[in-house]
């Protein structure tokens, strides 16, 4: 096999080499590109790893440049996690969840389709993101949904970490939810949650959360208040 000479690329023809077939020759064109710096082609990595025509290894290899060169603009990586391509979107999500998004918008819709992808990876990867997030209430409704359906540990591990940030909204979140019950699992993890913190204030407010709930909710309410027992 000829492998092309990829020191005397320019760097078109190292942004063309990442789509290459064989791993060392993508390897060594990131490799040649990240040692470019500030000075690599940008814009053509983007375009690459956002293009949904190219093949899944070229994408991925551009995405991964990129992140290693701190610039990975939000368009591209949400191009990616939004891709067709499931090892795709599971990189891109990765690439999210390894940077800090608080004070970034979130797209309810796209964090719908992702935290319940067909793919596992990047469902976890998917939640490993909005831990790094700043969640509103919409999309604490939203993480909470998916927990009956969760029979995975590191899933539900990773909805534990998300609703880290703000327990009391997940609490919240789970006892607006129809048939709450059905969240009675997770009310434990989400009551160690508030102990955890040693905020007297916040405890006080989770057992008036508590308190101020419907019959409806017993099942809930119960598995809530034999975790703070």
């Amino acid at each position: 096999v000829v492998y092309p000479e990829l020191t005397q690329a320019n760097q078109s023809g190292l942004v063309e080499a990442l789509g290459n077939e064989n791993g060392w020759v993508r390897d060594t064109a990131a490799r040649l590109l990240r040692e470019q710096g500030p000075a690599a082609p940008l814009a053509a990595l983007a375009e690459l790893a956002e293009n949904e025509n190219a093949k899944a290894h070229g994408r991925i290899a551009a995405l991964q440049t990129l992140q290693a060169l701190g610039a990975a603009e939000d368009s591209t990586l949400v191009a990616g996690a939004q891709s067709a391509d499931p090892v795709v979107r599971k990189i891109a999500l990765r690439v999210i969840s390894e940077r800090d998004n608080h004070g970034k918008a979130l797209d309810l819709e796209m964090v719908r389709a992702r935290i319940n992808d067909e793919d596992p990876r990047a469902r976890l990867n998917a939640l490993l993101a909005l831990a790094t997030c700043d969640i509103n209430q919409e999309v604490a409704a939203e993480v909470v949904s998916i927990w009956p359906g969760l029979a995975d540990k590191h899933l539900q591990s990773a909805v534990v970490g998300v609703a880290a940030g703000n327990p009391l909204m997940f609490v919240d979140a789970a006892f607006s939810a129809s048939d709450s019950a059905r969240f009675a699992s997770l009310a434990p993890h989400l009551v160690r949650l508030v102990a955890n913190k040693q905020d007297a204030a916040l405890a006080a407010k989770l057992i008036n959360v508590i308190s101020q709930e419907p019959a409806s909710s017993d099942a809930l309410k119960q598995a809530a208040l034999e975790t703070l027992a």
